[in-house]
């Protein structure tokens, strides 16, 4: 059994004339029944959107690496030495808010191209 806390899910009922809403905690697998009129959707149905569900979680926890963590740390302390705010330094890159958040935090999102233009923007480390 996994240590990780339980997921809050909210769906639909798949019945096309009820349409109500379902909500649980667990896994996608732990689906109830529709509280309303007791449809609960295919077991294949279900099975593939807990492997969706874990491919997700994988791929995001594969974007997040060491190497990635140690390089959000260098652009975040470059970027407040020189006193840029998060705002300035996507827009320099030509990324969102949320993604230059990302790269500090460790995720890998930039293209070759950005990435090379942020080490450009901060000053290439020597």
């Amino acid at each position: 059994m996994s240590d990780e806390p339980k997921a809050k899910h909210d769906a639909r009922c798949l019945n096309w004339h009820c349409n109500r809403r379902v909500c649980w905690t667990g896994t996608p697998l732990d689906r109830p029944p529709c509280p309303w009129c007791r449809h609960r959707p295919s077991d294949e149905s279900i099975t593939a959107a807990a492997e969706y569900e874990a491919r997700l979680k994988a791929e995001r926890k594969a974007r997040t690496t060491e190497a990635g963590q140690d390089f959000g740390r260098y652009v975040r302390t470059k970027r407040l030495e020189k006193g840029y705010s998060l705002a300035d330094t996507a827009a320099a890159v030509g990324v969102g808010v949320p993604v230059m958040s990302s790269v500090e935090n460790g995720a890998n999102l930039l293209h070759p191209d950005q990435k090379d233009a942020l080490l450009l923007f901060l000053g290439r480390p020597r």
